[in-house]
């Protein structure tokens, strides 16, 4: 219809199902690029430059909307290790976010290069692939 939208669907149905499945609709915050992702029963969102928006998926109510900080675009999806929410912007700056229902910025970090790659989280790695480097992120095996 033109304009970015979030929306929950019930599953199942036939033909078109908008009438009786659509559940909910929310278009503030919705970013171009990275998807969103649901974690604990709240969606989080990244749009360009860097403004967070946190939504309830069971009403579709915002829970809060901030901006993180620091500059650019963001392309990369974020992604939850733990309760953490982790969002990379393509001017290489990383922002670790707790989940939950108000906003706590735990840290961020400069990479110093551009990144526009998704991070990658394997069982005790977080990657990170930016315009020259891989970075694997974890503790030292002893």
């Amino acid at each position: 219809r033109g304009k970015p939208l979030l929306v929950a669907v019930k599953p199942g149905g036939k033909g078109n199902v908008t009438d009786s499945h659509v559940e909910w609709e929310f278009n503030k915050g919705i970013p171009e690029v990275p998807s969103p992702i649901l974690h604990d029963n709240r969606v989080y969102m990244v749009s360009n430059g860097g403004v967070l928006t946190c939504v309830d998926a069971g009403k579709g109510e915002m829970v809060y909307r901030t901006r993180l900080g620091g500059l650019g675009q963001y392309v990369a999806s974020p992604v939850v290790a733990g309760n953490n929410l982790i969002l990379t912007s393509e001017e290489g700056l990383i922002s670790v976010v707790q989940t939950g229902d108000e906003f706590k910025a735990l840290g961020q970090f400069e990479m110093g290069e551009s990144v526009q790659v998704t991070p990658a989280l394997g069982k005790e790695t977080f990657y990170v692939r930016g315009k020259n480097n891989l970075w694997a992120f974890g503790s030292a095996k002893r």
